[in-house]
C-alpha cells in the first residue's frame, strides 16, 4: 500500500506522528500539520513556508513565545520515569530513550 497524499515541507516528506489526535511532522524544521492539511504550529527554525496559508501572528519568528497557547497532545515533551529529566521534545511514538542522567531506559508505544 503506497500513499500519496504525503504533504511536502522543506523539500522532505513529513512524517505521520500518531496518536488522539495524528498529526504530520517535518523531519528538518519541525513544522506540524493536522493529518487533514491544516498547519499547528510553526517551524523551531524559522522556517517560511511560502505554499502554506499564514497562521496569524508572529509565531514563525519567535517560536518561544510563551503566550501561544499549549496543547498536550503537539507540546508533548517526555520525561523520564525514574529521575524526571525531560528526555527531548516532540518525540514521535514508538520510541524507547536512555535518560543520560541515571541511564534507566525510557520507551512508549
Amino acid at each position: 500500500m503506497t500513499v500519496s497524499n504525503i504533504p511536502q515541507c522543506c523539500g522532505q516528506s513529513m512524517f505521520l506522528v500518531t496518536g488522539d489526535r495524528p498529526y504530520w511532522s517535518c523531519p528538518l524544521c519541525g513544522n506540524r500539520r493536522e493529518r487533514e492539511g491544516t498547519a499547528i504550529s510553526p517551524g523551531g527554525n524559522g522556517c517560511e513556508h511560502p505554499d502554506e496559508p499564514e497562521s496569524g501572528g508572529n509565531q514563525a519568528e519567535n517560536p518561544d513565545d510563551v503566550s501561544r497557547v499549549s496543547d498536550p497532545v503537539t507540546d508533548y515533551e517526555p520525561r523520564c520515569w525514574k529521575c524526571g529529566r525531560m528526555l527531548g521534545k516532540y518525540i514521535s511514538r514508538p520510541w524507547s530513550i536512555r535518560c543520560r542522567r541515571c541511564k534507566a531506559n525510557n520507551q512508549a508505544q
